[in-house]
């Protein structure tokens, strides 16, 4: 029973823990749709618009190839992938530090896989002559005549 109260205390704690990680900070994430000297609008995942103030104390970070570099407000661009870390100030959002990513290419479509090929020869139409004449037709060989019952003639 005191197991069960420890380990259910310890999850409290991670929980709680988690929640106050940021204390009031705010995360923004979305797509860069406007950009002014002093703030940014970015579409949030949800789909709403969302204008964050931008001061002078801004950190920003572009993410390449799992690492954060250290970048400028101008390396931002409309339709980069963002990610804002901010402080609500009176009715007002204002950044501490903007992540910025480039959107990637689309992946080209893959084609769909084509239905495995039956084992089957196909048939063709019997009343249409082959159009080949190898030596394995039955057109090029005279002597390769249907068995038929009974006395059939011999070939000419």
């Amino acid at each position: 029973m005191k197991l069960r109260i420890g380990v259910l205390t310890l999850a409290l704690g991670v929980i709680a823990g988690g929640v106050w990680a940021h204390g009031n900070k705010v995360h923004v994430q979305g797509t860069v749709e406007k950009i002014r000297p002093d703030s940014l609008s970015v579409r949030a995942k949800d789909g709403k618009p969302v204008e964050v103030k931008l001061a002078a104390s801004t950190v920003y970070l572009l993410r390449s190839n799992n690492q954060d570099k250290p970048a400028k407000f101008s390396d931002l661009a409309i339709g980069y992938l963002v990610v804002i870390h901010a402080t609500p100030k009176d009715n007002t959002l204002e950044a501490d530090e903007v992540k910025f990513s480039v959107p990637t290419a689309p992946k080209p479509a893959v084609a769909a896989p084509s239905k495995a090929k039956s084992r089957e020869t196909p048939v063709s139409d019997p009343l249409k002559p082959p159009d080949d004449r190898s030596a394995f037709s039955a057109r090029a060989r005279p002597s390769a005549l249907p068995i038929t019952r009974g006395f059939a003639p011999p070939p000419a």
